[in-house]
This record gives structure tokens, C-alpha cells and sequence, in this order.
């Protein structure tokens, strides 16, 4: 029962790291990044995040980080007006759908990333 509810803290805080970093540091850099080393860059420090939290002395399945893609899409939801201004995004007319597709796209990918990374390293 104890792991299960440290699991389940984990995978909610993977997913509240991974939110974090994604939508509120990588766009508030000073400069602007191309496109693939940006992807990268979120790919890499959002894959760290998942390491550091789900493999530590006790490790959890890496099912569990499927519990942060919830946290991520509510604190998108939660803080649309600031990741709105930091994006450049709008939610009136047809940028709604590029507000929906950051809001449910990018955390669904991080997700999957984070999922895949742990399950490869599980199997060594």
C-alpha cells in the first residue's frame, strides 16, 4: 500500500515536472531555439525528469508515469493564460485548435517518451 501511494505521488509529480518544464521554462528562454533542438531539449529534460523520480532506490513500474499525463493537461488548463502569452497562442477562431493541440499534443508525446524510456531501461 506504501508503494502504491509513493508510485502514485511520483507518477503525479513526473507529470507536474514534466508540465513545468515544457510549457513554463523551455519557452521562456531569452533566446529562440530551432525547432529540433528545442524538441530535443524537452525530450532530454523531460526523459531526466521521469529517471530521477521513477528509478530511484525503490523503483516504480513506468506505468506509473501515465499518471502525470492528467497533471500536465489540468496545469495546462489551469494556467492557459500565462502558456498562452509564453506560446503566443490563442483560443478564439481557429488558433483554438493549436490551443488544443499543445494543450492535449505535447503532454501525450512527453508521456509516451517518458513511458518508452523507462520500459527500455527496465528490460536491461
Amino acid at each position: 500500500m506504501k508503494q502504491s501511494v509513493r508510485s502514485l505521488l511520483l507518477g503525479a509529480l513526473c507529470g507536474a515536472l514534466s508540465f513545468v518544464l515544457l510549457f513554463l521554462l523551455l519557452p521562456a528562454l531569452p533566446f529562440p531555439l530551432p525547432d529540433p533542438l528545442w524538441i530535443g531539449l524537452a525530450a532530454v529534460g523531460c526523459g531526466a525528469v521521469a529517471l530521477l523520480l521513477l528509478k530511484g532506490r525503490r523503483p516504480c513500474s513506468p506505468g506509473w508515469v501515465w499518471l502525470g499525463l492528467p497533471v500536465q493537461i489540468a496545469l495546462f488548463f489551469l494556467c492557459s493564460d500565462w502558456v498562452c502569452r509564453l506560446w503566443g497562442l490563442s483560443t478564439s477562431g481557429l488558433g483554438w485548435f493549436e490551443y488544443m493541440a499543445h494543450g492535449l499534443g505535447w503532454p501525450l508525446l512527453v508521456t509516451l517518451l517518458q513511458f518508452l524510456l523507462l520500459l527500455l531501461l527496465k528490460k536491461r
